[in-house]
């Protein structure tokens, strides 16, 4: 992996788990009703999917 790709990867995986910790945060303070909800999960999920590939094309291109 050259370095500008890695620098790409390390900001959405940062991205990706600020939006997910955020989520998960405010899912568990808040009671959200209505068209917030979906869009809320639908963006948390979406952040989740984006944290959990990011993880494996780290985790399979390690020894490059």
């Amino acid at each position: 992996m050259n370095k500008k790709f890695r620098s790409s990867l390390a900001m959405w995986f940062f991205y990706a788990a600020v939006i997910t910790i955020t989520g998960v945060r405010t899912a568990m303070t808040n009671e959200l009703s209505g068209p917030f909800l979906v869009i809320f999960v639908i963006v948390t999920l979406f952040a989740l999917y984006t944290l959990i590939a990011l993880l494996i094309k780290i985790l399979k291109n390690r020894g490059d």
